[in-house]
């Protein structure tokens, strides 16, 4: 207690009367020096023989005199720790400053304002507000409900149900344990302030059960239940809560109801992951070969689920509508290819009523490429040879690339897959081939469409001479766009200049004709068959017999163009030897 100037003043007064009153024994008489009386909590501390509960011999207030009645604040005091520890450290502050006594029985000696409450930086108290905290009024955690009862029984200074002090920082000491007791009390591990419901501090990945996959982002109420548990905590009921603890992780099934029939094993993870149920690709963990049926190829990255449906019609056409319940294992037709899929060549392939195995063909590692190679066409009624070994299948067997591949029945003449070029000018040469039709082969081989085979003998002009190593369109010319026509029977002459040009510009034109064949064979240019003596009006003899033909021949312009003078000529030795 810090006494004032006026008490001062007379406080040797006061000492003398004192020691009367001690003298003589009247207490009644010693209460008449006190500066006051004291507060109800220090009422038993009335009278002179108690003074030095508080003071020192300098009648000062001794802060250590007060920790001994108030010892969870001397705690604090001591420490350095909470309000009273920081006003200590920090303000050098001691108890007199803010408590005072003396001023009577009713003096308020913890009096706080809500202005005061409000401007209270409550981190100095050593436990900081925040989130949720901040919104709610002093009470609200202040109250008798919420005391320390260990620190309430130690220290009775803090009797008063309106004392602030006697709270513990466990968040339990003011709010229900949710989880019963089941973890621990150190709600700050999973929860903070912000939000009760979450809990953005615990980690999955450090418990027993790490989450993954679509785990991760399941409610957690999924999979730890509500237990019933009609628990009351003051004025509460909390109906039940959220086991937490002793769940049966290890085990898919007691989370998930097990779809599949009893004899499937319940290893679940042998074929599933938790990416998603549906997700059972290249599940390493599920042998498929003790089924009977070994997955390869294409097979190893089906879904199950496009092959085990009770209905398989319905996985054919929408694998999305997967109904759990109807997965299927034992009892599946799986011998043949049909048994799961449609047969894309709607029983061109059945012999004798049996539809041929589709392995002749196609392996899993996809429907393409065909396996169906040229050797085994040897063995059908249309061996490939030729370019035809090299054509693609598609070209016979699927020409428009929309409608349905054709094998059974498929035409095997060469008119069927190719056009008629010579748009039946050629049809009088062909044969007539085993289907019955007229055979391009014939004339053509498969090697390549320009080498024939056809004998020009058979025609009114046999090929003799350099014809024979003349290409057919020489003589045979195309008429019109590619492909056009290539003309046989018409428009094709059999004279000289109807494919030669006459180089000698009409001087052997007789009746409106040229006969080459008079002068000239097959063989070459040279004019071998002419003989001067009979087919000329002047015969070469004397001398004249071993004179050059370009000697009197001579080479002169025409038009533009060289000839060589044949006829007419002058035949008087003046026209060559002069006069």
């Amino acid at each position: 207690m810090i006494f004032s100037g006026k008490i001062k003043n007379r406080l040797s007064g006061w000492i003398f009367l004192a020691g009367f009153c001690l003298f003589f024994g009247n207490v009644a008489t010693a209460q008449l020096l006190s500066p006051g009386e004291l507060g109800k909590v220090h009422k038993h501390l009335e009278g002179i023989e108690n003074c030095k509960k508080c003071h020192t011999s300098e009648k000062e207030i001794d802060p250590a005199k007060c920790m001994d009645c108030h010892k969870t604040i001397g705690t604090d005091w001591k420490s350095g720790k909470g309000y009273h520890g920081w006003l200590k450290v920090n303000e050098k502050k001691t108890c007199v400053e803010c408590h005072s006594d003396h001023n009577g029985l009713n003096f308020e000696m913890v009096r706080w304002l809500e202005k005061d409450k409000k401007q209270l930086d409550h981190s100095k108290t050593g436990y900081e507000l925040t989130g949720g905290h901040k919104k709610i009024r002093c009470e609200s955690c202040h109250q008798p409900a919420n005391h320390d009862k260990t620190q309430l029984s130690a220290d009775q200074s803090i009797k008063s149900p309106k004392t602030w002090l006697a709270l513990d920082t466990n968040c339990l000491s003011c709010h229900f344990d949710e989880h019963r007791g089941t973890l621990a009390e150190t709600c700050e591990d999973c929860h903070d302030t912000e939000n009760w419901k979450k809990a953005p501090k615990f980690d999955h990945a450090k418990s027993k059960y790490p989450l993954t996959g679509k785990h991760v982002s399941t409610d957690c109420a999924e999979c730890h239940k509500p237990v019933k548990d009609e628990k009351v905590w003051r004025t509460k009921t909390d109906k039940d809560y959220l086991q937490m603890d002793k769940l049966k992780f290890p085990d898919c099934l007691s989370c998930h109801i097990n779809p599949h029939p009893p004899a499937m094993s319940t290893d679940c993870a042998s074929c599933h992951n938790t990416t998603g149920w549906k997700n059972t690709s290249h599940q390493e963990g599920f042998d498929h070969d003790p089924t009977g049926y070994p997955l390869t190829g294409e097979h190893k990255k089906l879904d199950c689920a496009a092959c085990h449906f009770t209905d398989v019609s319905k996985a054919k056409s929408d694998v999305t509508k997967l109904v759990l319940s109807n997965f299927q294992k034992k009892a599946m037709a799986y011998k043949a290819c049909t048994d799961c899929h449609a047969d894309g060549h709607k029983k061109q392939f059945t012999k004798n009523g049996i539809l041929q195995p589709c392995e002749d063909c196609h392996t899993t590692t996809g429907f393409k490429p065909s396996t169906f190679t040229t050797e085994k066409h040897e063995k059908t009624q249309f061996p490939l040879t030729g370019a035809h070994e090299v054509t693609a299948c598609t070209e016979c067997h699927h020409k428009d690339g929309k409608a349905d591949w054709i094998f059974v029945p498929l035409d095997k003449d060469c008119q069927s897959c190719h056009t008629d070029s010579h748009k039946g000018e050629a049809d009088k040469f062909m044969t007539i081939g085993k289907n019955g039709k007229l055979d391009c082969e014939s004339c053509h081989v498969t090697d390549q469409w320009k080498v024939t085979k056809f004998d020009h003998s058979k025609t009114n002009f046999p090929l003799l001479g350099g014809h024979t190593s003349v290409s057919c369109i020489d003589c045979h010319k195309r008429e019109g766009k590619k492909p056009g026509i290539i003309r046989f029977k018409t428009a094709v002459k059999k004279d000289c200049v109807s494919c030669h040009e006459d180089i000698h510009s009409g001087q052997f034109t007789e009746n409106g004709t040229v006969d080459c064949q008079k002068c000239h064979t097959e063989t070459n240019w040279v004019a071998s068959k002419f003989e001067h003596n009979r087919d000329s009006r002047y015969k070469l003899d004397g001398a004249h017999s071993g004179v050059q033909c370009q000697s009197c021949h001579k080479t002169e312009m025409v038009l533009g163009k060289e000839l060589v003078r044949f006829k007419p000529m002058e035949v008087t030795c003046e026209s060559c030897h002069g006069k």
